[in-house]
């Protein structure tokens, strides 16, 4: 199987692709926009298909040395060799350009694509869920001594919905505290 440079006529079969995979999965339910593989259709990167758009790779520069890898394979043909191939000409692409780090984002209710990632050599470095806190995930037992003199440290707890009320500058103070915070993380995200 063939495997060629990405061209404008693939993006409807890769979009194709995109949807079937993820026709299962409630994606609307999200305010946020979960990794469903092909963000990178819209970036400058390095793209990858089948000769007959089975599959996608792609890897798409965060910094001087991080990539993120963008890899989808028609569902009827996984478990063919299909995504292993794309990896492994993905992964010689990332070095060519001097890249060190090939970063999965991986949907957490797939665990075929954990699986498949983990089997490769990559390592999970956290699991992200959707910027949303379920109730069972959450114990308040947990943070109790935390949150019992928050205001004597220097902190004020509040909820995203009353910022948004109150001060028009909430989301932009959000994404200030999310760049300080990443600061060392082993895997940037992109600005």
């Amino acid at each position: 199987m063939a495997i060629t440079s990405f061209c404008e006529s693939h993006r409807k079969t890769v979009l194709k692709l995109r949807d079937i995979t993820f026709v299962s999965t409630n994606l609307s339910g999200f305010m946020w926009k979960p990794c469903q593989q092909v963000e990178s259709l819209d970036q400058e990167s390095i793209r990858l298909v089948t000769g007959d758009v089975k599959g996608y790779g792609a890897a798409y520069q965060l910094d001087d040395t991080h990539f993120r890898l963008n890899l989808i394979v028609d569902p009827i043909y996984q478990r063919k060799g299909i995504g292993s191939r794309l990896l492994q000409r993905v992964e010689q692409e990332v070095v060519r350009l001097k890249g060190k780090y090939l970063q999965a984002r991986l949907f957490e209710t797939m665990p075929a694509s954990l699986s498949f990632a983990l089997a490769r050599g990559f390592t999970e470095i956290h699991v992200m869920r959707g910027m949303s806190l379920r109730a069972v995930d959450f114990s308040y037992a947990d943070w109790q001594e935390l949150g019992k003199d928050p205001h004597g440290k220097g902190f004020l707890v509040t909820t995203l919905k009353e910022e948004m009320q109150t001060d028009g500058a909430a989301i932009d103070k959000l994404v200030d505290l999310y760049r300080a915070v990443r600061q060392g993380w082993p895997s940037p995200d992109p600005a």
